[in-house]
């Protein structure tokens, strides 16, 4: 996985878009590769963990601002 299709799935991920929505997109890695480079990867592990983490709260948000 290149480290631009990383820091957009980070950005998406940040912004409240699920990783598999994200990888359902024929322009990204498929789930299954974002994950095996989680478990080879704990630089990556830990970047996508905390961006899902913030999408949460991104979410959260939108629910409290509707």
């Amino acid at each position: 996985m290149s480290l631009p299709k990383l820091e957009n799935i980070i950005e998406k991920l940040e912004q409240g878009n699920t990783l598999t929505k994200i990888c359902s997109d024929k322009d990204y890695p498929s789930i299954s590769v974002v994950y095996r480079k989680m478990r080879e990867d704990d630089i990556i592990h830990k970047k996508i963990m905390k961006a899902r983490e913030v999408g949460t709260f991104t979410i959260l948000d939108k629910i409290h601002d509707e």
